[in-house]
This record gives C-alpha cells, sequence and structure tokens, in this order.
C-alpha cells in the first residue's frame, strides 16, 4: 500500500481448503499483510454462501439473516450484536433518509435490509447470483446481482453513500475496486469501508483473519490511510471507546514468531476439517525444532494473559473515505 519493501514472512500458510499453501507478505512500514497468489476462487464463495450455516466465522451470518425478519428495528439488533454494524449505524445516523445508498457485498442480504427498514432507499449488490436470489427472496426487491467495475462504467455518480463490510480484504485489487466505487458517488458522498484490523496484534503474527483465498490482504490502520491518500480521499477512523464500554473485548495475547496459527477450514472434499485435524496440520508446518519450542514456550506465558479492551480500537477498522475537494469538484 505505501510503495515501501515488503518481506516474505512465510511460504507455508495454509488455505482455506486443502491442500492450497500460500506465501505471507508483511510491510514493516504501513503494516500492511497479503498472501500471494492474489487469487479469487468463485467456487470457494459459492459454496460459502450455500453453507454458511455450518461454516466457522460464517455461522453468525446465517442466524443475523433469520432474525433480522422478526426485529422491529433490525439495524438497532445488528448494531448490538456486532461492532461492525454498530459503526455503519453511527455513519447514518447524519445521512438524511432521502439519501441513496448502496452496499457492495451485501452477501445475504440482511444490511441492506435493516438499512432500509430504516426508511432509506437501499440497494444490496453482489457478484453472486445464489446470494442475490436468496437475498431477494427473503426482503424483497432491493438487491442487485453485478460487478461494481461493470456497474461504475455506465452508472456514475449514482448514491450518496457506499457501504463495504468486510470486503476489500478478499479483493486482488482493493484500491482498483474502491476507484470504481469513487465513480457511483454524488457530490458530497463518501464510502464506509469495515475489515479486519491488523493493528492490534503484534507485529510477529503471521495471519490471523480468515485463511486465503477468502482473505487475501490483512490490513492495518495505516494501511487505509495509505491507500486513501494515494487515491485523494480523506479518511478517518470510527472510535470504538462508546460500544467498548458496553461490550469490551477479551482476547488472548498471542505471539506466532512469523508462524502459521490458523489451518485450513475444509477438506479437498468439502466437509469441514475439525480442530484436532487443524492443529496437527498447523504443527506439520511449524518446521524448525528450535523456533517451534519457542512458540510453544511463549505461548504457555502469554496465553494466560486475557486482556479486556475499552478503547477505541477493536478487531475491525471502519474508515469514511471522503473524496477530496479537488475530486469533488470534478464530480
Amino acid at each position: 500500500m505505501c510503495g515501501r519493501q515488503a518481506r516474505l514472512m512465510s511460504g507455508e500458510q495454509p488455505g482455506y481448503r486443502e491442500p492450497d499453501i500460500f506465501e505471507i507478505v508483511h510491510c514493516d512500514f504501513c503494516g500492511t499483510a497479503y498472501a500471494m497468489p492474489p487469487m479469487i476462487d468463485n467456487g470457494l464463495y459459492e459454496f460459502i454462501y450455500l453453507n454458511s450455516h455450518r461454516l466457522p466465522g460464517y455461522m453468525r451470518y446465517a442466524g443475523y439473516s433469520k432474525r433480522v425478519l422478526s426485529e422491529p428495528d433490525p439495524l438497532a439488533y445488528l448494531a448490538s450484536a456486532e461492532d461492525v454494524y454498530w459503526a455503519i449505524g453511527k455513519h447514518l445516523e447524519d445521512v438524511p433518509r432521502e439519501a441513496r445508498i448502496l452496499e457492495v457485498g451485501c452477501g445475504l442480504g440482511y444490511l441492506t435490509y435493516a438499512i432500509s427498514r430504516r426508511g432509506y432507499r437501499a440497494t444490496g449488490m453482489d457478484i453472486s447470483r445464489k446470494a442475490i436470489e436468496e437475498a431477494s427472496r427473503n426482503y424483497g426487491n432491493m438487491y442487485l446481482c453485478a460487478d461494481l467495475i461493470e456497474l461504475s462504467s455506465h452508472a456514475t455518480c449514482s448514491y450518496d453513500v457506499i457501504i463495504m463490510t468486510e470486503v476489500i480484504e478478499h479483493l486482488p485489487d482493493p484500491v482498483g475496486f474502491i476507484r470504481a466505487a469513487q465513480m457511483l458517488l454524488r457530490k458530497g458522498g463518501y464510502i464506509i469501508v469495515t475489515t479486519p484490523n491488523r493493528s492490534i496484534y503484534h507485529d510477529s503474527v503471521l495471519w490471523q483473519t480468515e485463511t486465503p483465498p477468502v482473505h487475501l490482504w490483512w490490513f492495518s490502520e495505516k494501511s487505509l490511510l495509505y491507500m486513501g491518500n494515494r487515491m485523494g480521499f480523506e479518511v478517518c477512523f470510527t472510535a470504538f471507546k462508546e460500544y467498548s464500554t458496553l461490550h469490551p473485548i477479551r482476547r488472548r495475547c498471542e505471539l506466532s514468531l512469523s508462524l502459521p496459527t490458523r489451518g485450513p477450514v475444509l477438506k479437498a472434499n468439502g466437509n469441514l476439517v475439525n480442530e484436532d485435524e487443524e492443529r496437527k496440520i498447523i504443527f506439520r508446518f511449524q518446521k524448525n525444532f528450535l523456533k517451534k519450542a519457542l512458540f510453544k514456550i511463549v505461548n504457555q506465558f502469554v496465553r494466560a494473559k486475557d486482556m479486556t479492551r475499552g478503547g477505541s480500537r477493536r478487531s475491525v477498522i471502519c474508515a469514511k473515505f471522503t473524496p477530496s475537494p479537488e475530486i469533488q469538484k470534478r464530480q
């Protein structure tokens, strides 16, 4: 993101599905981590959408998609359930009801539905036809199956707010994607981006987010600042202190010594990898005996140190990308 030289940290990161293996690269200057090769497996995403009810990390989304239908204020429910939706709700507090809002990468569609129930003119967009068909079936005709890059070429200046929750980390070219979204903004509009937050982890942690190719990037706050500045955006971050006061986070203080700590989720045949199998796979990739022994000793010491955090940072970043005055003049 910053243009500086990055370092190869590991060539043995297990992928989301066996037997895939990826390289993990870190930039010491801006804190960006990324996976190589940067590939998109559309078949894997379709599998995830169809099986979200049984996949770790996705089961809660399937639950949200059903629960919002019985809630009088679905957005308030989502905000109480997860920090990322609380942040979206805070941003929308000052947005007039007549504003047009586009959620890019809407997946199962429940957030678009929740926003529309607040009275906004909301549209959900996803590249997955199966996801859009299910969202339309559950919530109504407010969804669009389209590719953002293609849409931006013929639907310019259409939206006041564009929301991307947990999208950019999936993409080989997040900069190009946000540039395309910028083409859809009306004058005075902005983009809300959320993504897993590398800033709260120790530099030695290799990859504490979904394994590639589901996630190809792991961004820090500094990453997003460089990304925004590169495109002429002013970037500001949501402070989660208010939310964290009510919902403090507890997580282990862990060092990984640049060794894999996450294994595959799926076997090659599509069955789930259980926890014991995952531990064995990770251990197999920690080949260097001395490094492995040190890793074990260090984590036995720090694992007991659960950290309760009530500060402004969480495990997710929420950033508002506002086009600079110079760019807005050209819109």
